[in-house]
């Protein structure tokens, strides 16, 4: 509905890849305007795949990053059924495949309950951080040190796909290993 589908068909280009992720939004019933249901999300995947093939680019189909819940001392599966609609068109379409939902879990998870706090957006009221003068809790979105070790866990993830990009993929990636925010 947001046409960003018609922006990137306008721009991608024979050898480029396109990362396909999403499924965050479309989990979830309570915004009827971004909700999907698994069989609607498998035919949005198909037609992000479809768009890359037209034009010559390599589809790359992610499953939704893992939020931070935990059960015990492990991660909850956050989005179950839109993985497997992602495993499942991945299969079907041959289309390679990196599993961001298992590979985030096992690195949240490895963090542990507290240390995985500095993944998300967790603050104190009063941290500075800005837009959040009151703090905030959010379990769902990355802080910058969680953005960039998801960027790390796709790299390499992508790396290992034995894809055109793979050869372009650093092997050390100093950026994305932070261990200090380094933004505002």
């Amino acid at each position: 509905n947001e046409r960003r589908l018609d922006d990137i068909a306008r721009d991608i280009r024979a050898g480029d890849t396109l990362l396909i992720q999403f499924g965050h939004n479309d989990a979830n019933k309570a915004k009827p305007e971004r909700y999907a249901t698994v069989d609607e999300y498998k035919v949005f995947l198909r037609r992000y795949i479809d768009t890359a093939a037209r034009a010559g680019a390599q589809p790359v189909l992610l499953t939704p990053v893992t939020r931070r819940t935990f059960v015990g001392a492990a991660i909850a599966p956050s989005f179950p059924d839109y993985s497997d609609a992602v495993r499942e068109v991945a299969r079907d379409t041959g289309t390679p495949m990196i599993d961001l939902d298992t590979l985030s879990a096992h690195w949240v998870e490895a963090a542990g309950i507290e240390r995985s706090k500095r993944y998300f957006l967790h603050y104190a009221p009063g941290e500075g951080a800005p837009g959040y003068p009151a703090g905030i809790d959010d379990d769902t979105h990355f802080s910058e040190l969680g953005a960039r070790g998801i960027a790390d866990i796709v790299a390499a993830a992508l790396a290992r796909l034995d894809l055109p990009i793979s050869r372009h993929v650093l092997p050390e990636r100093p950026a994305l290993a932070v261990s200090e925010p380094t933004g505002g």
